[in-house]
């Protein structure tokens, strides 16, 4: 991954999937934080589990100076592959999921989306991870997470 990991980069981790259909924020909004960012010259990394095969050829189409580390390596686990990469992320994005519990490290911060989860519940003691949760705009539907309000969170923790 130091062969990958360019020092004169920043980059940003989105991990746009989730086990299930109601924690999974709209892919349109993963998409437009990815462009915002790399429009601001950060590079994107995208985690993309075989749940994700439906979005890939889009996200692909959309990014194609992305990294996947996931594609870049088989001497490792995905699991050890998503470890290690946080040690070269400003940041990463995640629903509620397997691969934001990964993303997890303590390496970089993670903002954790939630729909009809508890997020205090389901988030380990990290000053690390923000939670954003559909309730703070008055659902428990995480489609109603507001994308600029994402981007703020983001840009406090990569722009300051």
């Amino acid at each position: 991954l130091s062969k990958i990991f360019q020092p004169k980069y920043k980059y940003i981790g989105i991990a746009p999937g989730a086990g299930e259909q109601d924690k999974i924020w709209p892919i349109d909004n993963f998409i437009n934080i990815g462009k915002y960012f790399e429009n601001k010259l950060f590079k994107i990394v995208w985690f993309l589990g075989p749940d994700e095969e439906n979005i890939k050829k889009l996200i692909k189409n959309n990014f194609s100076d992305s990294i996947y580390p996931e594609e870049l390596t088989n001497k490792f686990s995905s699991f050890e592959i998503v470890m290690a990469t946080t040690k070269y992320l400003s940041c990463a994005i995640a629903n509620d999921s397997g691969i934001s519990h990964i993303l997890s490290t303590k390496n970089c911060p993670l903002i954790k989306l939630f729909g009809k989860k508890d997020p205090k519940k389901f988030t380990p003691k990290n000053n690390q991870i923000i939670t954003i949760s559909a309730n703070e705009f008055n659902s428990d539907d995480i489609s109603y997470i507001d994308e600029n309000f994402v981007i703020d969170k983001i840009s406090q923790l990569v722009c300051s």
